[in-house]
């Protein structure tokens, strides 16, 4: 008799963030993922509990490092899961220096509002006892007859697909699935031969710009900058982004497409990231790989300068034009990016080049549109006299027509696909189209919504 499963959408359903599925197979409950919403999660008050009970989860299974996917699992831990947590190698050494950083500015604002944190140190220490790494390809069976592969998605280093099977029927559920070809990392790997596909929607309902133009419009703002005698200031998201922000500059300058100047490197959480990128070179992709066979550190050029604490970071201003800063956040609402910003905005020689999604009501957004004028940064109005750019080439997901794709090479096995993880607009548009294009079943679910699979 076919064995019945069922999925809950506890987060990540009608949203981008806050990735939260409970796969239930019965004799075994396995959460896939437990992230953080954009919107914040700093006290422990009522809305903030899970609509189930931690102690009585078996398994995590941890997709890749973003907070949006993995920021409450201390959280969890403090609640009462005493299960074990599952990911790669790499997802586990980043979210080490990625759950760190999230505890400090978490105890910070909760200090400052004035109540509990959602966890403490001890939570995240006992959540890394309990964490276990798989490679790739490699089979791990979590109970219930169930077998887990990890594949790789893509999307930052050490990001996995989880491929589960029992009884010869197969789920995948995504992650966030990587803009492929990615400049550091592999492709997405190819599914097939699938039954239940549980995916992201990011982008949905629309389409990136074209990724040939990406390098060259990078290289014409660094150009203009010089020429300007400015500052060109980048906020950089620490995981990825930064890392390919650093090989794309270090092949402009190297190549003499742009000239050599002064490059601040002020992101102490992305230099973190950048010592685990090193560690783990076998996860490039094979070009990458032979460039640095050949001689070159992908991540360093002349006047390359990491910059290791406040002092030197407050030092940069005095330092000579032309020069480049990356710092962070990628959305300017916290980090060394929002003193920079002070400084610079009201100068019309200097530019802000945006390279990822400003998300709405962020300090990144009110600069990107220059609605006012003027911006309100930690207590002074700065005026936006500096040049804005944005290049949007660089996003670190698919985008609809490659989604499309993604779910084609299994649709004549498909039964069903679950299109989660995005804005409401998006995954009904990607889910429209899914449908339209392979007439397979296809569900955008909502918050809470529970569905049975034959699984």
């Amino acid at each position: 008799m076919q064995k019945k499963s069922t999925i809950t959408f506890y987060g990540g359903a009608g949203s981008v963030t806050g990735a939260n599925f409970l796969f239930n197979t019965g004799n075994k409950k396995i959460l896939i993922d437990c992230g953080l919403t954009h919107a914040g999660q700093l006290c422990y008050v009522l809305e903030n509990k899970f609509h189930y009970n931690p102690a009585e989860i078996d398994v995590l299974i941890v997709t890749h490092a973003h907070a949006d996917h993995i920021g409450r699992i201390p959280q969890l831990v403090k609640d009462g899961f005493r299960g074990t947590i599952y990911s790669t190698p790499a997802t586990k050494d980043i979210s080490i220096v990625m759950l760190a950083d999230a505890l400090r500015i978490l105890t910070d604002e909760a200090d400052e509002i004035g109540c509990e944190p959602l966890y403490s140190r001890g939570d995240v220490s006992k959540a890394f006892s309990l964490w276990q790494t798989i490679d790739y390809h490699k089979t791990f069976i979590v109970g219930d007859s169930v077998h887990v592969r990890f594949l790789d998605a893509g999307h930052i280093l050490g990001s996995a697909m989880i491929e589960c099977e029992r009884d010869d029927k197969k789920i995948i559920f995504t992650g966030d699935l990587g803009n492929s070809p990615e400049l550091i990392l592999p492709d997405t790997e190819k599914i097939s031969n699938i039954d239940y596909l549980l995916m992201e929607s990011v982008y949905g309902d629309r389409n990136h710009e074209d990724r040939r133009n990406r390098r060259e419009k990078l290289a014409q703002v660094i150009r203009e900058n010089y020429k300007r005698k400015g500052t060109l200031l980048i906020p950089t998201f620490a995981l990825q982004r930064a890392q390919i922000l650093l090989y794309e500059i270090n092949k402009l300058v190297e190549h003499g497409y742009v000239p050599e100047m002064p490059v601040y490197f002020d992101a102490p959480l992305a230099q973190r990231v950048t010592t685990i990128f090193r560690r783990y070179q076998k996860l490039f992709n094979e070009n990458v790989r032979e460039e640095i066979a050949n001689g070159d550190d992908i991540f360093d050029f002349p006047q390359f300068v990491s910059i290791k604490n406040v002092s030197e970071s407050l030092s940069i201003e005095k330092s000579k034009n032309p020069k480049i800063i990356i710092a962070s956040s990628g959305m300017s609402n916290g980090g060394r990016i929002r003193l920079h910003e002070k400084n610079i905005l009201g100068n019309k020689r200097n530019t802000v080049l945006f390279i990822g999604y400003q998300a709405f009501g962020t300090l990144g957004r009110e600069i990107q549109e220059k609605k006012k004028g003027k911006v309100y940064i930690d207590g002074k109005w700065v005026r936006l006299r500096a040049h804005i750019k944005s290049i949007r080439g660089y996003s670190g997901h698919k985008d609809s027509d490659n989604l499309i794709k993604f779910v084609g090479d299994s649709a004549k096995t498909l039964q069903k696909v679950f299109v989660t993880m995005g804005e409401v607009k998006s995954s009904q548009f990607l889910a429209y189209k899914i449908k339209e294009l392979y007439g397979l079943d296809t569900v955008v679910p909502r918050q809470d919504d529970v569905e049975e699979i034959d699984f």
